[in-house]
């Protein structure tokens, strides 16, 4: 975010060194006077470096108001960090704005004021102003930023939906989340018999405690081993009930869930995919019925079922080891949450009826409760803010380029506006014309995208290394840019062309 303001600050400078040396144009009578009046070159250039000072101060004062104001809003919505005004800040302000000063400034005031005073009196603009070639550099730089930032916008954007419509091995839909009630006397008594109470409800079809739910980091952690081995890891120990299964509707892949015709599964595991692998076995067939070591426990604990890997938290995260149990003996690893699992019928009426029962076996303790499917989406509240952030950015940087562009353009017009009347009164079209100007801007296009897009592959693809799980980087990514800005390139240039071509023959031909 830091490249893609400092981009868009380069993008301004370069607007502003556009547009004031095309505003020259109206001035060269202005510095050809002061000149003959005896005004020194020196005097000039202070002159105008003065001007693109105030501009530049006028504009930082502007922005530290709108920064507060956004900060404001976004605190509002959620997103907090510090603003510190500190001398270090500070300093980049002020280095900032002297760096504007002197990149932006600089070259319209060199310009300007070596104009010879005969020519500026003469107020001849194609002999004053030169530096067209500058110009179009600059303006070719503006569009290569802009596809950078627009590439990496709509990259987001995919990520993101990627993120979100693949399967995550989880099933979060019509489920609530209580936070464990305060342990009691008889707390795990009081446990089962609310689940009970619950189960017969018409909107509950399931309910399940665990240690963690999706959305959350396992966040314990136990160094275990092989009954056969002496080379512990560590994996992350979930600790379930009976039912965990069937809430999340986890995918079995060899063996069976945990059941309370079997009392010998309290001394049972579940594993996933990868603390299969972690243990050394060559698949999930081969690890049933093996016994493991759990660290702090003299126990050997049997695996009686193996689930396929599932998304505990943000695809951005890999697959983890994890081993589900249900014994007694780890009771210091508590439930802290219980899961429900609705029907979907009359969701208000089985929440009001949950809250009874609640008050009726945890009295002492508030029923706090949140929808998992909305949890579960939050984690990428993140990339959603980035998402918004860049396409904000990249719809500002094009409207600055289109700027710079409209500037380069009128003053392209303004050069030609005798050649125009000259194709006019031969007989050319308004098309004619719109296409003779347009086709310099549509090669600047080019020539951007050309420069753009191996920079932006180098940059899109480190960024998506930051996710295990993500898309691919497609070709949408590079043409999506030239899409968007080639209708913008021919609005811009052939608004400004047609209205050129609609003047009167006459007028532009005139010598004076």
């Amino acid at each position: 975010m830091s490249a893609m303001a400092v981009l868009i600050i380069v993008i301004t400078w370069i607007n502003y060194t556009n547009l004031s040396t095309i505003k020259s144009i109206e001035r060269t009578q202005e510095v050809g006077l002061k000149k003959a009046l005896g005004i020194s070159k020196y005097n000039l250039v202070v002159q105008f470096l003065s001007e693109a000072l105030l501009v530049s101060l006028l504009a930082t004062i502007l922005a530290i108001g709108i920064t507060l104001l956004i900060y404001q809003a976004l605190q509002q919505v959620g997103v907090s960090f510090p603003l510190r005004f500190t001398p270090e800040i500070v300093g980049i302000f002020l280095g900032l704005l002297l760096v504007g000063v002197i990149a932006s400034g600089s070259y319209p005031a060199l310009v300007l004021s070596s104009l010879s005073p005969i020519q500026a009196l003469k107020g001849d603009a194609k002999q004053s102003v030169g530096g067209n070639g500058l110009r179009k550099a600059l303006i070719t730089f503006q569009f290569a930023a802009s596809i950078v930032l627009i590439s990496m916008a709509y990259l987001i954007y995919q990520q993101l939906r990627y993120m979100k419509t693949q399967d995550t091995g989880l099933a979060t839909e019509q489920t609530i989340v209580i936070n464990a009630p305060i342990s009691t006397d008889h707390y795990y008594q009081d446990l089962e018999s609310f689940k009970q109470e619950l189960l017969r409800e018409s909107g509950v079809k399931t309910m399940t405690y665990s240690s963690s739910v999706p959305g959350q980091e396992v966040g314990m952690f136990l160094s275990n081993k092989r009954k056969s081995s002496e080379e512990n890891k560590l994996y992350e120990m979930l600790r379930t009930d009976y039912e965990y299964l069937d809430t999340y509707e986890l995918t079995l892949l060899e063996g069976r869930n945990f059941s309370r015709d079997f009392k010998t599964d309290q001394d049972a595991v579940i594993l996933n995919e990868e603390s299969v692998a972690a243990l050394g076995f060559a698949s999930a067939e081969a690890v049933l019925d093996q016994e493991v070591k759990l660290e702090t426990s003299k126990k050997n604990f049997k695996v009686i079922g193996v689930v396929e890997n599932f998304h505990q938290t943000s695809l951005e995260n890999p697959f983890t080891p994890v081993i589900l149990f249900i014994s007694p003996d780890f009771r210091w690893i508590p439930y802290h949450y219980l899961s429900v699992k609705l029907s979907g019928e009359d969701v208000a009426s089985t929440l009001t009826a949950i809250e009874e029962r609640w008050k009726q076996y945890f009295s002492t303790s508030p029923m706090d409760y949140y929808f998992l499917d909305e949890a579960f989406a939050q984690q990428y509240a993140s990339e959603e803010f980035y998402e918004k952030v860049f396409i904000a950015a990249s719809f500002f940087a094009v409207f600055i380029s289109c700027l710079g562009l409209f500037g380069l353009t009128y003053y392209t017009v303004v050069l030609k506006r005798k050649e125009i009347g000259v194709r006019k009164v031969l007989g050319a079209s308004s098309l004619n014309l719109v296409t003779m100007l347009s086709r310099n801007y549509v090669y600047l296009l080019v020539i951007a995208l050309v420069v753009a897009t191996p920079v932006s592959y180098v940059i899109l693809r480190q960024w998506l290394q930051n996710y295990t799980f993500r898309t691919e980087l497609s070709y949408e990514v590079f043409i999506l840019p030239a899409l968007f800005l080639f209708p913008i390139i021919l609005l811009t240039v052939g608004s400004l062309t047609l209205k050129a071509s609609r003047v009167n023959p006459t007028q532009a031909l005139r010598y004076e």
